[in-house]
């Protein structure tokens, strides 16, 4: 493909782009329109953007971290809200008589809140009953 296709075939991409924009923006609401300047800043807060994307660690302990990302539905089954957190192991005491598909899904659950809220590593989450 020689210059003079590229240039065509980025020219048609461009056009087909400007399309859907203008179908996108038929669907707005007209004083979204009006009060928006292409290339202007718009937000009005003007608090610095970090610099890194990873949890804030030294604020909150790891166990708050979970804590505050669980469901009331999971914090309920789980004994005075409790969540330990040693290194890598994280231990989630639930109340005791719940059924194991109920605990399976638990573990499931605490592992997807665990792999959102702490840093990035290999972390090991069960799941013990409180007698």
């Amino acid at each position: 493909m020689n210059t003079k296709e590229v240039l065509k075939q980025l020219i048609k991409i461009a056009d087909n782009q400007q399309k859907i924009i203008n179908k996108l923006a038929q669907h707005l609401p007209s004083e979204d329109i009006s009060t928006f300047t292409p290339g202007a800043h718009h937000d009005t807060d003007l608090t610095p953007v970090p610099q890194h994307l990873s949890p804030n660690m030294s604020s909150q302990r790891p166990a708050a971290l979970i804590l505050a990302a669980l469901d009331p539905q999971a914090l309920a089954l789980l004994v005075n809200n409790k969540i330990e957190v040693d290194g890598n192991a994280v231990v989630a005491f639930t109340k005791p008589g719940l059924p194991d598909k109920t605990l399976d899904a638990m573990q499931r659950y605490v592992s997807n809140i665990v792999n959102k809220v702490l840093p990035v590593g290999q972390y090991t989450v069960s799941v013990q009953e409180v007698v």
